[in-house]
């Protein structure tokens, strides 16, 4: 539970990134592991005209204009996308229809630009949500009572937009933001009803609780979107003092993701909780990483605010048909939340938004820091033999007192 929320609209447009730089605990994980065990095609798509740069805090001025002056001239940029609330964070935008050469050019750009100690450029990438099943016809009544005051518990989640009408309180249209339109989020025939399941999920039985939604949407009415709008996202919501990141989505990467891995970083050092989505695609991640979900491996012990979920079946308590899994990159197993006035959804999607739920009223009981709450949901797990998740069980939803 942080400081109130500043009435400030900390606003970002992002971009989605790849490197090599600081990963080397990452690629040697990955070598000869995820190139043999992850499914041909699964891995995120680069977009063919856009590329990241990342300069460095010291970087200023006409060092800056003069790199991207190179840009313009030199490799043909059209046009550039800085993100106001991480002005180090801008995307390169090249015509439609001039393909570039992304390994050459980056290697190139990178090259200049880090040669001077003045940044790195990366890729952009798609993101998505994939729900195994379900469509999302919705019924706008029993509306979410929110109770924003001091000691407000603040959840952003990162998705595809929520409904206003099913989520009262000025709270939510305060502060949120839509990345894609690059303006403060509110009502939206293209809002993909994803979030708002995801959304009704955590306010369910915590009515009562001094909740504050912000609601982040990077995703389009078909559930597309660039990592460059959810890196910039998490920027939002750091700056605007958030406690739990949910984010139901993911992709996987061949090798290393380090500017994504330098932002749950950042969250980290903010002392906020992320919750993520395991997967749908039934791959145990032990050998073929899933991210943002990824980062609760033990490759990266060192952050300890990250919990990745799986989907459970609620006939067996196995690991759902769908649903990713993983000994040593998912931390626990739950069950995928129910909200009467949806139709039939299905998805990891909705078992991570569970755990988010929960991690509410653990906050609320007092547990000081994101890695307690990590540990205690982990270590709490009501045990399942056999089951592959860190915590070898299921979400204890009796108790949210840790020790």
């Amino acid at each position: 539970m942080k400081n109130t929320i500043k009435p400030i609209l900390f606003i970002c447009l992002l971009a989605g990134i790849f490197s090599l730089k600081g990963c080397d605990k990452l690629r040697e994980y990955t070598e000869g592991r995820v190139s043999t065990d992850c499914p041909d095609g699964i891995y995120a798509d680069t977009i063919p005209n856009q590329l990241i740069i990342h300069f460095e805090p010291e970087t200023y001025g006409s060092k800056r204009d003069d790199f991207l002056k190179w840009l313009i001239d030199d490799m043909g940029a059209l046009n550039f996308r800085t993100c106001p609330c991480d002005s180090n964070l801008v995307l390169a935008e090249f015509r439609d229809d001039k393909v570039i050469n992304l390994n050459t050019s980056r290697r190139q750009a990178d090259s200049k630009l880090h040669g001077e100690d003045n940044g790195r450029v990366y890729f952009n990438y798609e993101i998505k949500f994939e729900p195994a099943t379900g469509t999302y016809n919705v019924f706008y009544n029993n509306k979410t009572v929110q109770a924003p005051s001091d000691a407000s518990i603040v959840v952003a989640i990162i998705d595809g937009g929520l409904n206003p009408d099913m989520f009262t309180g000025k709270s939510l249209r305060d502060y949120s933001f839509d990345f894609i339109k690059n303006e403060t989020s509110d009502e939206d025939t293209e809002i993909n009803t994803h979030g708002s399941i995801v959304g009704r999920i955590i306010m369910k039985n915590n009515t009562a609780l001094p909740i504050i939604l912000m609601d982040l949407k990077v995703f389009n009415k078909a559930g597309e979107g660039v990592l460059f709008d959810g890196l910039c996202a998490i920027s939002h919501a750091i700056k605007n003092n958030a406690d739990i990141i949910n984010m139901s989505w993911g992709h996987y990467m061949p090798i290393c993701d380090s500017l994504f891995l330098e932002y749950m970083e950042k969250t980290q050092r903010n002392d906020i909780l992320v919750v993520a989505s395991a997967g749908n695609d039934h791959l145990n991640t032990n050998n073929c990483l899933h991210f943002p979900s990824g980062f609760n491996s033990s490759t990266f012990t060192r952050l300890g605010n990250v919990i990745g979920v799986a989907s459970l079946d609620k006939g067996s308590d196995s690991i759902t048909s769908y649903s990713n899994y993983g000994s040593s990159t998912i931390g626990i197993a739950a069950y995928e939340g129910e909200v009467s006035d949806f139709n039939s959804y299905q998805g990891t999607s909705f078992a991570a938004p569970t755990v988010t739920n929960h991690a509410v009223q653990i906050i609320h009981a007092g547990v000081p820091n994101n890695m307690d709450i990590v540990k205690c949901i982990i270590e709490s797990a009501t045990p399942i033999p056999g089951l592959e998740v860190i915590g070898k069980g299921k979400l204890n939803t009796s108790d949210v007192t840790c020790p």
